[in-house]
C-alpha cells in the first residue's frame, strides 16, 4: 500500500495520531495510505477493538464515507485520511514518486524553449540573407556600372555580410526572444521546483537528468532518487 501511520493513546510518544481516550490502547491500530487514497486499516490487538461502520475488524480497506471507531473515538474515513496526510507530509523525506512525475514537465519546458530559439534563429537567418542580397545586388550593380575592379567586389561581399548581421537584428529583435523565454519560465516557475512543499527550490536552471543524477535537493536535502 504505502506509508504506515500508528494510531493510539496519547501516553505513547511513538504514536503518530495520539488520542486522549482511555479506551484507546497504547498502540491501537495502524493505517497505510495507498496511491488511490484508500486506507488499509489494521487493529493491533487493541483492548476495545477497532470498528468500521459498527463492525469490529482486524484488517480492512476503508474509504472516505466509512465511519471508523477506535475505543470510544470516531473518525470519518475522510477525517482519518486528512490526519494521515498531515503526518506523512510533515515526516516525509523521500519524494521519488513526486520528483519522477516532473519528467514530462521538464521535457515540455525544454521543448518549448528550444522551439522558440529555433524559430528566432530561422527568422534571423532569413533576415540576414535578405539584407545581404539587397546590399550585394545593389552595390554590385553600382560597382559594375562604375567599372570598379573585382577586388573591391570581394570587399563588398565581406562588408555586406557584416552589415546584414547587424541590420537583421533590427528586424528580428533579441529582446523579443528574451521576453518570450521569460514568459515560459514564469509559467513553469511553480511546477519545476523541489517536490517538498516546505522547500520550493527552483529546478528550472538544469535538466531533469541533471537533477536525477544529483539524487537530492541541494537546499532541503529531500531524497528524490532512492537507491
Amino acid at each position: 500500500m504505502g506509508h504506515r501511520v500508528i494510531i493510539g493513546n496519547e501516553s505513547n510518544p511513538d504514536n503518530h495520531i495520539k488520542l486522549s481516550d482511555r479506551s484507546v490502547s497504547r498502540s491501537h491500530a495502524s493505517a497505510e495510505i495507498g496511491k488511490d487514497d484508500r486506507i488499509l486499516l489494521k487493529d493491533n490487538n487493541s483492548t476495545y477493538g477497532t470498528f468500521v461502520n459498527g463492525r469490529q475488524i482486524k484488517s480492512k480497506i476503508v474509504t472516505s464515507p466509512d465511519m471508523i471507531t477506535f475505543g470510544h473515538t470516531t473518525f470519518s474515513g475522510k477525517e482519518l485520511l486528512l490526519e494521515c496526510r498531515k503526518i506523512l507530509m510533515h515526516d516525509k523525506i523521500h519524494w521519488e514518486e513526486e520528483f519522477m512525475s516532473l519528467k514530462d514537465h521538464f521535457l515540455d519546458y525544454e521543448k518549448k524553449k528550444k522551439r522558440l530559439r529555433n524559430k528566432h534563429n530561422i527568422k534571423l537567418g532569413a533576415a540576414r540573407v535578405a539584407v545581404f542580397g539587397v546590399f550585394f545586388f545593389v552595390f554590385s550593380y553600382a560597382f559594375k556600372s562604375l567599372g570598379i575592379d573585382a577586388f573591391y567586389r570581394t570587399i563588398l561581399i565581406i562588408g555586406a555580410s557584416m552589415a546584414a548581421a547587424v541590420i537583421a537584428g533590427f528586424f528580428v529583435r533579441q529582446d523579443r526572444l528574451t521576453e518570450n523565454l521569460r514568459s515560459i519560465e514564469e509559467k513553469y516557475e511553480d511546477i519545476l521546483k523541489c517536490p517538498n512543499p516546505k522547500c520550493g527550490y527552483s529546478l528550472k536552471s538544469k535538466s531533469f537528468s541533471y537533477w536525477k543524477n544529483k539524487r537530492k535537493c541541494p537546499k532541503c536535502q529531500a531524497n528524490w532518487v532512492v537507491v
